[in-house]
């Protein structure tokens, strides 16, 4: 969906708010809030699903929130220091290597990747803004370490997918909807808390 298209379906929807606001301000007042709700749900799944691939792929983090800072409407935040530490090494290393930094660079891509995989899932579709955020960051660090245009493109694409079939294992999508869950209640969760979340869906201990 382009931007031009894009702005013609906000420019409806406007439209649409005031003609039933000017009918019903009450029930125009309640579609507004009802779909207020809805796009937080989305957020806590966009989230979520960041969330729950940096706990798959063991990468730690400090905190997850659903609350607005700056122009995000949510984040994931990685520990700083492990950023430093594992993306300070040499990354020629060989690939095979679990603990690599190529391997991290290739894990922390799927994660930027499964937020909108999660989103997806949850409602049918994603928020564009969102993921284009993601999709330029992990393009900034292939970019720094890959000058072929087409073998980014294709790097891209085979993280996109595989972030697709995370949230398709059953395991991970109970894991996603039980840290959502607890985002729309709490708002913001730290790190021991979203382990916990994961640890006990893992043990089958998830209501």
């Amino acid at each position: 969906m382009n931007i031009k298209f894009t702005k013609i379906i906000e420019y409806f929807k406007t439209l649409r708010f005031k003609i039933l606001y000017y009918i019903n301000q009450e029930l125009a007042i309640q579609e507004l809030e009802n779909e207020k709700k809805a796009n937080l749900e989305a957020i806590a799944y966009h989230e979520a699903g960041h969330a729950v691939a940096n706990y798959i792929f063991e990468i730690p983090i400090e905190c997850a929130s659903i609350l607005p800072e700056d122009h995000y409407s949510g984040c994931v935040e990685i520990s700083k220091k492990w950023i430093e530490k594992k993306f300070g090494e040499d990354c020629e290393v060989k690939d095979t290597d679990p603990n690599s930094s190529i391997k991290l660079i290739h894990y922390s891509a799927i994660e930027k990747y499964c937020g909108g995989a999660a989103e997806t899932k949850y409602r049918g579709y994603s928020n564009k803004e969102g993921n284009r955020t993601d999709r330029d960051i992990v393009k900034s660090v292939l970019k720094s370490r890959c000058s072929n245009e087409a073998k980014i493109d294709e790097l891209e694409k085979g993280y996109e997918n595989s972030a697709a079939q995370m949230m398709e294992y059953p395991l991970n999508w109970k894991m996603v909807q039980s840290v959502a869950s607890a985002l729309l209640e709490k708002k913001t969760l730290s790190q021991s808390e979203l382990k916990e979340i994961c640890d006990n869906v893992m043990k089958g201990e998830a209501p």
